[in-house]
């Protein structure tokens, strides 16, 4: 722990980019192998890995057909569309499976897998949200959309800085 807060306070300082969550994380897990060994991490099996890339493959292939399918019929970039499409399939297809029983992650794996694709996830929802929003309030007058999203904005501010807040405390005592 003493390393995690010596590297946040020494990239604080310096004005460098760092994330307090993984310098701690890797606190963690260092001191866990420091006191127990290398089997203080649980590893996972390699079916378990192999899986995991299998699913992750199949998912982006058949995002990356799903997408490139609605390029070509809206006429859009189908290069870019596939890549997308294979990011946002590889990225979805892991918690699904996960919630359905099929694939189950624990460990070490897990995390270091969902720090990859929770982001995805939630750009993609976040997408989705704005798609969904702009459709239903397409013919809505801008004084109606101003009164009813005006509130709704300052509340999901104030959620965004109590949970960055919250987060990101640790920055404080490097400056």
């Amino acid at each position: 722990m003493g390393t995690a807060f010596i590297l946040i306070l020494v990239a604080t300082r310096a004005g460098l980019p760092i994330s307090s969550s993984n310098a701690i994380v890797g606190g963690f897990l260092g001191a866990g192998v420091g006191a127990s060994g290398i089997s203080a991490i649980i590893l996972p099996p390699s079916d378990t890995v192999v899986q995991v890339f299998t699913f992750g493959a199949a998912g982006a292939v058949a995002g990356a057909i799903v997408l490139s399918f609605i390029a070509f019929t809206l006429q859009g970039e189908l290069r870019l569309a596939a890549a997308i499409g294979a990011i946002c399939g590889g990225a979805v297809i892991v918690p699904i499976l996960m919630f359905l029983g099929i694939l189950k992650l624990s460990g070490i794996l897990a995390i270091v897998l969902f720090i990859f694709i929770s982001p995805i996830v939630g750009m993609l929802s976040a997408f989705l949200l704005d798609i969904l929003v702009s459709h239903l309030f397409r013919y809505s007058r801008q004084n109606l959309m101003t009164r009813i999203f005006q509130p709704l904005h300052v509340l999901a501010c104030l959620a965004q800085a109590i949970s960055h807040g919250g987060n990101d405390r640790q920055n404080a005592v490097g400056g």
